[in-house]
């Protein structure tokens, strides 16, 4: 599957770039995150919930962070696994200035895989 979208952050981008590494804000962004772990910079050891249906399921594995163009590009890798199957990440984000002075637009592009008895549903 795969998803895109422009949010718009009322926030400097210098900001939203800072907000983006620090894993306090990402557990608190990142829907159904229990725990996200550094292991080394730009990687977590990550717990996810996630719900598909009537079907949930826990999710572990690794997350990962690469600063493609500092300050304005980057890529999310997520790679987990749960009982039900498995699902997988790549997430692309481009941070440019917003229409209002201090303001952030937040372009991504996600693409998502999910195998297992959660893809049959």
């Amino acid at each position: 599957m795969r998803f895109t979208d422009v949010r718009h952050v009322q926030a400097p981008t210098r900001e939203v770039w800072t907000a983006l590494h620090d894993t306090d804000v990402l557990r608190m962004a990142i829907p159904g995150c229990e725990r996200l772990s550094p292991v080394s910079a730009g990687r977590y050891s990550a717990t996810l919930a996630a719900r598909v249906g009537r079907l949930a399921d826990t999710y572990r594995g690794t997350f990962a962070i690469d600063d493609t163009r500092p300050g304005s590009e980057l890529v999310v890798s997520v790679d987990s696994r749960g009982r039900c199957g498995t699902l997988e990440v790549d997430l692309r984000v481009r941070l440019a200035e917003g229409h209002e002075p201090g303001t952030t637009a937040l372009v991504y592009d996600a693409r998502t895989r999910v195998g297992g008895l959660v893809a049959r549903l």
